[in-house]
């Protein structure tokens, strides 16, 4: 295999002004494990073989498209914009087209579930939150719940620092007890798809022991509906390996100013993930059917 220089290939494309002073071999640490891109002898274009260890992995190449430059992974189509997201696409176990049909026949039970719910929760960046921000949605977007829940006092600055929440939306807040009613009406009964459930439940948990004054009242409370976990699942559709991790790697949410917004955000990705399989998209794995990269 041959020696790569130690010299870093630009993560983004931003920079591709820069791409012509680069050498034909560069190497890349991603999550753990050494990437070296060779450039072919026959061409000047930014296209690069890219090795893991000592296997041949794939070909990526600088695309411009339709928009910002992309690092184009010739054999499935996919566009990047971090090359190492690209990497990891090209990591990607042989399981994972069976991984990946599980995850869209997942995502197309919960959308055709008529109990589905999909919810988000925003909280202050405290462990004992003051402020909640919960919003729930049905499958077609109609917006069932979007509620600003108060727990101590007002003036505390803290509780209008709530992941972009400010006081815009203090004055509608409400106690928990207030809403209680509501929110049991709206979740409990209900297939509930989070994205991250577990930091979700564990929110609400929280705060519903604190109401109670039980944790096994609130556990109680959070039995009456059934919690799926939409990250997982994303994870796997999308099929970034983590080396370092040996798994999918996690796909971070955005840092939505609204929960209704990451409502929205979770709804797009199921039907993202629920429409035709990844080959009848890009074609077959290994199609030469591929858009000539950038000059």
């Amino acid at each position: 295999m041959p020696v790569a220089f130690e010299k870093q290939l630009p993560a983004t494309v931003a920079d591709i002004e820069h791409l012509g002073e680069m050498k034909d071999i560069f190497v890349r640490d991603v999550d753990g494990r050494r990437a070296e891109f060779i450039m072919p002898a026959d061409t000047e274009r930014p296209t690069w073989v890219v090795y893991d260890g000592a296997a041949y992995i794939g070909i990526v190449h600088v695309w411009r498209g339709d928009g910002q430059p992309v690092w184009r992974v010739q054999s499935t189509g996919e566009s990047f914009r971090i090359l190492d997201d690209a990497v990891r696409a090209l990591r990607r176990p042989a399981s994972w087209s069976e991984d990946r049909v599980q995850s869209v026949q997942w995502a197309t039970n919960m959308l055709a579930d008529n109990s589905l719910v999909v919810i988000s929760i925003k909280t202050t960046d405290f462990e004992d939150a003051l402020t909640m921000q919960i919003a729930a949605a049905t499958a077609s977007g109609t917006i069932l719940l979007d509620e600003d829940i108060r727990f101590e006092s007002a003036d505390d600055p803290a509780s209008t620092s709530m992941n972009g929440t400010g006081s815009v939306r203090a004055a509608t807040e409400s106690t928990l007890a207030q809403i209680l009613p509501r929110l049991s009406k709206v979740l409990q009964g209900h297939t509930l798809v989070s994205y991250n459930s577990e930091s979700d439940r564990r929110d609400l948990e929280r705060e519903l022991t604190r109401h109670f004054g039980s944790s096994d009242a609130a556990a109680g409370w959070l039995g009456q509906a059934w919690w799926e976990d939409a990250m997982q699942q994303y994870a796997i559709w999308r099929g970034l390996w983590s080396h370092k991790d040996q798994t999918y790697r996690n796909v971070p949410s955005h840092d939505f100013e609204t929960a209704v917004a990451g409502c929205q955000s979770l709804l797009e990705k199921l039907k993202e993930m629920a429409a035709p399989p990844f080959h009848e998209l890009y074609g077959s794995f290994g199609s030469s059917d591929v858009p000539e990269p950038v000059s």
